[in-house]
C-alpha cells in the first residue's frame, strides 16, 4: 500500500534531513486543497493570496507524480507541495517545509528522493493496470464466461476475487453476476437464432438447472420466452 510505505519513507527522509514533511490525505481534490489551505496559518495566506489563486487555478491538472508547486513566504521559509491522484481512489498531497535557502540543498534531496519513489510506484502501478486488463479481456472473450464462478475465474487469472470483482466493473461497469448473466442469455439468442437445438439442450449447455429456470431468466431480460423468441427471428426471415 502507498500510503504506508510513502509515510516510512517520509519519516526516514524528515529524521535523516531535519525537515518537516506532512501528507494531508483525501478523498477528492477539492476537499484535499481545503485542508491545504487549512494547514497554513491565517497570516500566511493573507500575505499569499497569489499563491492560493496559483494552486487552485492550476490546482487539476498539477495532480500527478511528475509535478510540483514550490512556495516561499515571505519571512523566508520555503515549502514544496506534491498533490498525488491515484486512479480514483483518494488523493493526497506531499508538503516538504518550511526550510530556509540555507538547507534548501536538503529539501531538493527530499524532494528527489519522493519523486524516485512515486516514479517507481506508477510504474508499477502501470504494469500491474496493463496485466489485470489483459486477464478482463480473456475473461470477456471466453465462449464459457459463464460456466464458471468468480472464485473459479479468480483461480485462473491469479487475483483475489475482490481485486477481480472491482476491475471487472471498473473496466465494464457492471457486477460480475450481471455480466456474466449478460454473455449468457446473449450467447443463448444465438443459439436460439442460428441452431435448431432444442431449447431444453440450450438450457444445458448454457448451465441452467432445466428448461424452466432458463426461460424465467431469459423472459425476465428479454420480454419474450426462448420459443417466442425464436419464433419471432425466424417469422421474419
Amino acid at each position: 500500500m502507498i500510503s504506508y510505505k510513502i509515510q516510512q519513507l517520509i519519516f526516514t527522509l524528515s529524521i535523516h534531513t531535519k525537515i518537516p514533511i506532512e501528507i494531508i490525505f483525501d478523498d477528492a481534490p477539492q476537499s484535499l486543497f481545503n485542508n491545504i489551505k487549512h494547514y497554513f496559518n491565517y497570516s500566511i495566506l493573507k500575505k499569499q493570496d497569489y499563491y492560493i489563486h496559483f494552486l487552485s487555478q492550476h490546482y487539476q491538472k498539477m495532480l500527478n507524480q511528475k509535478e510540483a508547486i514550490k512556495f516561499s513566504c515571505k519571512n523566508k521559509q520555503n515549502y514544496i507541495f506534491i498533490p498525488i491522484y491515484l486512479d480514483t481512489h483518494y488523493v493526497f498531497c506531499i508538503i516538504i517545509g518550511p526550510y530556509s535557502s540555507k538547507n534548501s540543498r536538503e529539501a531538493n534531496v527530499v524532494f528527489s528522493e519522493i519523486q524516485k519513489y512515486l516514479d517507481l510506484y506508477h510504474e508499477k502501478s502501470l504494469q500491474k493496470k496493463t496485466e489485470i486488463i489483459k486477464s478482463i479481456r480473456f475473461i470477456l472473450s471466453s465462449k464459457d464466461i459463464y460456466k464458471y464462478t468468480l472464485s473459479q475465474w479468480s483461480k485462473k487469472t491469479g487475483y483475489s476475487e475482490n481485486h477481480l470483482s472491482k476491475s471487472l466493473s471498473k473496466f465494464t461497469e457492471k457486477g460480475f453476476n450481471e455480466l456474466k448473466e449478460e454473455l449468457r442469455i446473449n450467447h443463448a439468442k444465438k443459439l436460439l437464432i442460428l441452431t435448431k437445438l432444442p431449447i431444453t439442450k440450450i438450457a444445458l449447455e448454457l448451465g441452467y438447472y432445466d428448461t424452466s429456470h432458463f426461460s424465467n431468466h431469459f423472459k425476465k431480460r428479454c420480454g419474450l420466452s426462448p420459443r417466442q423468441f425464436r419464433n419471432k427471428k425466424l417469422t421474419r426471415q
